[in-house]
């Protein structure tokens, strides 16, 4: 878990409680402030294997990095936009089956993703996608599809206008 506020005590010490009180294996957890570069905050998710996506209020730059640097990211999609925006970015990077809609199918499936990810006795296996294959997806999806992006949008924009034009005309 990282954060800036994890920074300060009077931030951490009560995280840190409500965590020991939810039965947290708090030596199985780690609890991070900030880091002095871009570069030390990336080379972070070489120790994470399962981005759990915040809720109500999905990351954006956060989904974003970890996808880049190889890490699956489950997401809970919600009604609204502030709670749909790893659903959007995990579409374009061709990772929908990393979306749920239920607090239950959540849970269950971040259980069969870390199995997958961190085989034991009794767990499965077969990692899914992750690493520089995600990266390589990213690279070549919609989401970094720049000139497409652009084609796109200015197909968008003519086709306001000649609705706009043909309105004026009537």
């Amino acid at each position: 878990l990282k954060s800036p506020g994890l920074d300060h005590p009077e931030v951490r010490e009560p995280f840190v409680a409500r965590l020991r009180a939810a039965g947290v294996d708090l030596r199985r957890t780690e609890i991070l402030g900030t880091t002095d570069t871009v570069a030390q905050h990336l080379a972070l998710y070489r120790r994470v294997d399962l981005a759990l996506d915040t809720s109500p209020y999905n990351g954006t730059t956060t989904t974003c990095e970890a996808l880049w640097m190889g890490v699956p990211v489950l997401t809970l999609a919600g009604d609204r936009h502030a709670s749909r925006v790893s659903l959007s970015l995990l579409r374009a990077a061709g990772c929908e089956d990393w979306v749920v809609y239920s607090i239950d199918d959540y849970i269950a499936r971040a259980q069969s993703l870390a199995a997958a990810l961190c085989p034991g006795p009794g767990l499965g296996g077969g990692a899914p996608l992750s690493g520089p294959a995600l990266r390589e997806r990213m690279r070549g999806g919609v989401m970094l599809d720049h000139e497409g992006q652009a084609t796109r949008f200015w197909a968008a924009l003519r086709n306001c206008r000649e609705k706009d034009m043909a309105g004026a005309a009537h």
